[in-house]
């Protein structure tokens, strides 16, 4: 597996991971539609810049297989912030998430980054395992503040150790 930055010319392969996670999507009460992909390589928090984001891939093959949305010095700084770690759904239980979030941890150490905080939906048990098996910390319970949607979530932290 390696990482890709992802660009408008991968709306595709966006959709397709989006699509893919029906079960994600329930329980995170979204319809996808054909403004997510532009959406998911534009948006980010209101208190930061766009050179502060990127959009990665999982690619195994030349194929892309996963999507992940991650905000550098966010929310403060040295901290990664994961907004989105999406595998295609057919490929769940291949240890490709797990892969993956090791590349992404590497390339924040890379840019300097101590920590990384994301947050997992309440009702995503399956994720939130995901998580502490990746080293996470719950800190709180809150409500995600991307939406307008009343939705709670664990605000997961993790401590990061410098390469040597």
């Amino acid at each position: 597996m390696k990482l890709i930055y992802l660009i408008k010319d991968n709306k595709k392969d966006i959709m397709t991971c989006l699509r893919s996670n029906t079960i994600y999507n329930k329980l995170s009460n979204e319809d996808i539609n054909e403004s997510d992909a532009e959406e998911m390589l534009t948006c980010h928090p209101t208190n930061t810049n766009i050179k502060q984001k990127v959009l990665l891939g999982a690619s195994v093959d030349n194929i892309c297989i996963g999507i992940a949305d991650v905000i550098y010095d966010y929310p403060e700084k040295k901290y990664g912030f994961i907004g989105l770690l999406m595998i295609h759904q057919e490929l769940h239980g291949n240890h490709y998430g797990e892969t993956f979030y090791k590349l992404i941890e590497k390339l924040l150490i890379e840019k300097g980054m101590d920590r990384i905080h994301l947050g997992v939906l309440l009702q995503n048990e399956k994720g939130y395992l995901f998580w502490k098996k990746q080293g996470f910390k719950t800190i709180e319970i809150r409500k995600r503040k991307d939406t307008s949607l009343d939705i709670d979530v664990y605000y997961m932290e993790k401590k990061l150790k410098t390469l040597e």
